[in-house]
Parts: structure tokens; C-alpha cells; sequence
């Protein structure tokens, strides 16, 4: 099994926006014994600090963060906080699958993934422990964090058992190259569109310039579907099929394709750009690397190198004012295998510590916690100074939808014919018609495995 020891030295850190996947976190602190508001606890009730002691934790990430950056953003901070301990980080990967490591009898002690790989990974494993006992021992007060974070760790379980505490959290925001805007004299989005607006600013910047076709607005398709703003789920918990195309759901997922996925592209140029592309829908690449997208709706917490770039606020539905999407958080959850859960309760009491949270929130990331003074330092201490951070909290949350361990399997039906919508050789009661038999299908056959 291919593992890495992170026995690092402390150094700056800086968070590069790994909450898509195992999320992002720095800092130093305190002693866990100390009262650093992870509980306020006092050393009369604080259980027996275990920071001097030597210790030996595995961390595996469903999402498949590398651990070089683990360790930038989560090992060189564990590493100054418990020098004595010896924490091995395991990414997802073909020799370190989660069922060859738990088949294999392999140590793991904590699982840290965004919500979106927490059901692939926790849940579909079985490794999901209930932390409540743990979390009312080590006084860690509940009332501290977003309270949508707890909502959606509640939304795994069905009798309000806590799997996993939120110690990260990331949200959609509009990236945009000022270079573009600049070139062609538009003036530069800000905080608070809609959706039509952005799409409009959009057409704006969608042209063909000496050989360069530009376009103005794009956005991650399957972060959009995941967070979306209307809360739909894409797996309907109680019959287990998809919702896209179900009566209860249906209008607002054709709101949101009618909207994102359509209106986004119908400038001129738009489409035949994607036929150029094989077919592909422009994402972070063509926004970062190829630099011909103007505006990119994607996850807090990005930084993009030679690039004149800011954001704003992700565009809101005008059903939905002031709502911008769910949230995105990352959860450390202690395994039900794991004979370390004192140790592992320990790391995760210092990772929602306001130490920890603080110098996340100063690095550009989001905090797991609902403090505003916290909020406030956002991007205060960035390798890149001087963005407009704060767009990550301009609208509110949107509450997390229900999950379910078969998501991923249930949007790859939902993604898998936009483009022939975007071209216009499928319409969109064809396009959830046929959503709906490809998404359920695949969903029988993973729920019969």
C-alpha cells in the first residue's frame, strides 16, 4: 500500500482551494487542553491532553487529494500542534481504494472529505460512528458552527446521530480575468447579480477576436446541480429514483437547465465553441489556462497564477433573491474501526478550534464556523492580496439538500446529454425524459451491488 508519513516542518501556509475534495485548513494553536473556545472548556472537565503522548492516526481522503496538499493545507498545521504524533495521510487511488484498505484490515482512523464524497466514502463503506458521546466529553459546543453545516452531517443519519464535524466549508463564486473585461471595455460584474444579469454581461464578452473565440459566462456544471440554490436532491430518499424529471422537483431542475446550462451559451460562437471542444462544456481550464472565459462560476477558495482575476458573488435566481447556493463543507468523521478515538477527537477538537478557523479564514479559505469576526479576516494573509474574499459570504446559504450514497451515480444521467440540449437536437421534456431512464437504471443497478 502506497502511504505517506507527513512528518513536516512548520511552514507558511496557504489554501488553494482543495475543498472540492478533502477540503482546506492551516494554522497553529494552543494546547487541545487549553481554552481556545472549541468548547470552552475548563481544565476541571477537559479529558487528559493526549498532545505530548506518541501517537500514530490515519487519515484517508475519499476525494483523492494529493499529499502534498494535505500537507499545505491540513500536515504542516497537525504537525507544529502534535509533533509527537505520527499522522499518515492515504488519497484515494488505485492501489489505496477504500474497500482494498478496509478489506485488507488496514488502520483508519479518520475519513476527511467534502460533503459530496462524505456518502461515496463514509457511507457506502460503512465506517460511519456515531461522535455525539465523543463530542459532549470534549464539550465541543455545537451552537458555534454555520448551523447548516450540522444540518447537512444530520441529513446521514435517521436519529440525528453526528458522523462527522464540519472543520472547512467552501460555497460558489463568480471568478472573472479582468484582462478580458478590459479589452473589451465592459465593466466588471459585482456582488448581487441575478443570474440574468451575469448571462447578459455575459453575451457582452462572447466574440471572436483574432482568432480567439471569448466567452463570457460559464460555470461548473456538477457543482452547480450539487448546490444548487433550490435545495432539490438528486436522488429522492424515499423511493431511491431520480428527482429531475419527478412532479415535485421537475419545474426547478428545468429552471436551473433553462437558466445555467442554456442561456449561458446561446451568444453567438458559444456552441460551436463546445463542438470544437469535443463536445465539452468550458470549465476551469479554459478559464485559468486557455484564458478565453471571462467569467467562471466554481468554488471559493481558487487561486489562479498569471491571471488578472477577482470575484464577486455567485448569481442568484430571481425566485430565490439573496440565496446564492448550498454550501460545500468538509467533515473530518472518526471511523467506527478506528482504536484511536480519543486521539482522533483530540485532532478534530483543534481543527474547529478558533485558532485553527482563524488562520483558515486569514489564508482565503471559509470557515466551518459562524463567528463573524472570524469572517471578517477573510483572505487577510492570501498569497494573494487585495481579492474581493468576502464575496463567499454576500448571500446567504441555500439549506443543504438531502444526500445520498448514490448521487454521483444519479447526476452522471442528469449530465449526460446538455450538450444536445445546448445544440438544440434535444429539447428539454425529451432531455428529462430521457434523464430520468438513464439516471434510474444505473441507479438499480448500484443499489442491487
Amino acid at each position: 500500500m502506497n502511504t505517506k508519513k507527513l512528518k513536516v516542518a512548520a511552514a507558511c501556509i496557504t489554501v488553494i482551494g482543495l475543498l472540492s475534495a478533502c477540503g482546506s485548513a492551516s494554522g497553529g494553536a494552543k494546547d487541545v487542553g487549553s481554552s481556545s473556545k472549541a468548547g470552552n472548556t475548563s481544565s476541571a472537565s477537559t479529558p487528559k491532553s493526549l498532545v505530548d503522548e506518541k501517537v500514530d492516526l490515519v487519515i484517508y481522503c475519499e476525494g483523492g487529494t494529493s499529499a502534498d496538499n494535505f500537507n499545505t493545507t491540513y500536515g504542516n498545521a497537525l504537525k507544529t500542534k502534535f509533533p509527537n504524533w505520527t499522522i499518515t495521510y492515504i488519497p484515494r487511488s488505485t492501489n489505496d481504494s477504500l474497500d482494498k484498505m478496509i478489506t485488507s484490515g488496514s488502520q483508519i482512523d479518520i475519513v476527511l472529505d467534502s460533503i459530496g464524497y462524505f456518502p461515496d466514502g463514509v457511507l457506502k463503506a460503512a465506517l460511519q460512528s456515531d461522535m455525539t458521546e465523543l463530542i459532549k466529553k470534549y464539550n465541543v459546543d455545537m451552537n458555534r458552527f454555520e448551523p447548516s453545516l450540522i444540518d447537512g452531517i444530520k441529513l446521514f443519519s435517521k436519529k440525528g446521530e453526528i458522523y462527522g464535524l464540519p472543520v472547512a466549508n467552501t460555497g460558489l463564486v463568480l471568478y472573472y480575468n479582468k484582462d478580458i473585461f478590459d479589452k473589451f471595455g465592459v465593466t466588471y460584474p459585482k456582488d448581487g447579480m441575478t443570474w440574468n444579469e451575469a448571462i447578459d454581461l455575459g453575451k457582452k464578452l462572447t466574440r471572436q477576436e483574432n482568432g480567439t473565440q471569448y466567452l463570457g459566462l460559464a460555470a461548473s456544471q456538477g457543482h452547480i446541480m450539487k448546490l444548487n440554490p433550490f435545495s432539490l436532491p438528486s436522488v429522492d430518499p424515499e423511493t431511491n429514483k431520480s428527482t429531475i424529471n419527478s412532479p415535485k422537483y421537475s419545474s426547478k431542475w428545468q429552471a436551473i437547465y433553462q437558466t445555467v446550462y442554456k442561456a449561458t451559451t446561446e451568444a453567438p460562437g458559444y456552441a460551436d465553441f463546445i463542438k470544437s471542444n469535443k463536445d465539452k462544456v468550458p470549465f476551469s481550464d479554459e478559464f485559468g489556462k486557455s484564458k478565453n472565459v471571462a467569467m467562471f462560476g466554481f468554488l471559493s477558495g481558487q487561486y489562479w497564477t498569471d491571471m488578472n482575476w477577482d470575484e464577486v458573488s455567485i448569481p442568484t435566481f430571481k425566485d430565490l433573491p439573496g440565496i446564492g447556493a448550498q454550501s460545500y463543507p468538509t467533515y473530518a468523521a472518526i471511523t467506527s474501526i478506528s482504536k484511536h478515538r480519543e486521539e482522533a477527537m483530540q485532532l478534530l477538537q483543534y481543527l474547529v478550534s478558533d485558532e485553527f478557523q482563524m488562520q483558515l479564514s486569514k489564508t482565503g479559505g471559509m470557515t466551518s464556523l459562524k463567528s463573524e469576526d472570524i469572517k471578517k479576516v477573510i483572505g487577510q494573509q492570501s498569497p494573494y492580496p487585495g481579492k474581493n474574499y468576502a464575496a463567499a459570504y454576500y448571500n446567504k446559504f441555500a439549506p443543504i439538500s438531502q444526500k445520498s450514497k448514490y448521487d454521483t451515480t444519479a447526476e452522471s444521467g442528469y449530465r449526460k446529454h446538455i450538450t444536445d440540449y445546448i445544440y438544440g437536437t434535444m429539447d428539454l421534456n425529451t432531455l428529462f425524459r430521457t434523464a430520468q431512464e438513464d439516471a434510474d437504471k444505473a441507479l438499480e443497478r448500484a443499489i442491487a451491488k
